[in-house]
């Protein structure tokens, strides 16, 4: 991590919190393409030690990019800065989708400019119970996430649109394709979703009630037909309440310190370790794949690579040229100025 430029983004996040009259605490996970990370619990000891400087303030924002993760994760993350602050906000500079659209349920305040962006919440399952890719797939042999709504939607086509009344033959196909197990682990993450949800916008300090509340979560996790499906600032302005638009100032400091993050992490560049290695032969690779910071600390998750190029023999003694790739270290790294 570069000296100069921590002291740059430390300006930014400054200039955040006056903005805001708030704390503002950053968090990001990698949506670069073949080097994506998650949302995930091993954060929040690290999240929880900026707390812990922080102390008991009025106000913590939350600076958040992700393409989603661990949904408890997520929960644990609102519990925990709702135990260090009167009001809980949420900064969203581009994408905070899925689980981070979750977490967004969570705060007083949604604070979106214009490349702001949220999702639908309902989750895919990752089992070792789960469907195999089939050949000719780029995913065959790999385990296949397991969407809940796919398994609905499937029942729902056979009910509405093959006007069949009996599901049991219905079901008793889909279950000789998919693991019984799954389908069952596949409806209880739908469930902990809504469950979750609510328990999030309980949370809030401007109550809502309950039939605001489930309405709000039935449109999230049920109502989008697809995960991927975007959600602009103007669309989450009219269906969730506390979306608020940056202000010009909030707007320009939240996509310039998102861009400071996209350089460090690399945002921009496909992890593509034969275009990385070029020429070499072989070099020892580093890469940024999740960040937390605040003004007072840093931390992130850093990934040693070690990539070579290698002889691999074929058949009637030819020689192919192939390159190897692995991790040699991943874990979280404080930063210190030493």
């Amino acid at each position: 991590m570069d000296k100069e430029k921590r002291k740059h983004r430390i300006e930014l996040i400054t200039k955040l919190e006056k903005e805001t009259s708030s704390r503002v605490l950053c968090y990001l996970t990698s949506d670069r393409r073949n080097l994506e990370a998650r949302i995930a619990k091993d954060a929040l000891p690290y999240i929880y030690e900026h707390l812990k400087v922080f102390g008991h303030v009025p106000k913590i924002d939350l600076f958040l990019f992700t393409n989603g993760g661990d949904t408890l994760a997520g929960f644990g993350i609102v519990n925990k800065i709702r135990e260090f602050c009167q009001e809980f906000g949420v900064l969203v500079p581009f994408k905070a989708l899925s689980c981070g659209t979750l977490i967004c349920l969570g705060a007083d305040q949604i604070i979106m400019n214009e490349m702001g962006t949220l999702s639908p919440i309902d989750p895919a399952v990752g089992s070792e119970y789960n469907p195999v890719g089939r050949p000719g797939t780029p995913q065959f042999g790999q385990l296949l996430p397991l969407s809940v709504e796919d398994v609905a939607a499937f029942l729902n086509f056979a009910q509405r649109e093959g006007q069949i009344k009996n599901l049991e033959n219905v079901f008793l196909k889909l279950a000789s394709e998919v693991s019984p197990i799954a389908l069952g682990r596949a409806f209880r993450a739908r469930e902990q979703i809504i469950m979750l949800g609510q328990k999030l916008l309980s949370t809030r300090r401007n109550k809502l009630n309950r039939k605001e509340t489930e309405k709000i979560v039935n449109y999230l996790s049920r109502e989008l037909g697809s995960h991927d499906y975007e959600i602009s600032r103007k669309e989450a302005k009219e269906r969730i309440p506390k979306v608020i638009d940056a202000t010009t100032k909030e707007s320009d400091a939240m996509w310039e310190l998102y861009g400071a993050y996209r350089d460090i992490m690399e945002l921009d560049a496909a992890f593509e370790p034969e275009m990385i290695l070029g020429n070499n032969q072989q070099i020892k690779y580093e890469s940024n794949v999740a960040i937390i910071e605040s003004t007072s600390r840093l931390d992130f998750f850093n990934q040693v690579w070690d990539m070579r190029r290698i002889k691999i023999p074929q058949p009637q003694g030819l020689v192919a040229d192939a390159i190897q790739h692995k991790i040699m270290r991943a874990g979280w790294v404080q930063y210190t100025n030493d």
